[in-house]
């Protein structure tokens, strides 16, 4: 278990996207994250995580498709 925790402004910055995109994934559940004062903080294991978790559109690309003719 790693004991290193980001920001949300961290976070953003490491994932070039605004902190409005940080915010919105860990109200929504997607991200994990808990409240030290006003900050949300997002451990290291929280974020690697979501990062391998895989979106709905790489899912898709996963699938194969099938050709009708």
């Amino acid at each position: 278990m790693s004991s290193e925790y980001y920001t949300v402004p961290e976070l953003a910055a490491r994932w070039r996207c605004s902190a409005d995109v940080v915010y919105d994934l860990l109200r929504q559940g997607k991200l994990h994250g808990f409240k030290l004062g006003a900050s949300w903080r997002i451990t290291d294991d929280a974020r690697i995580q979501y990062e391998q978790t895989p979106t709905p559109q790489e899912t898709n690309l996963r699938k194969p498709v099938l050709k009708i003719q």
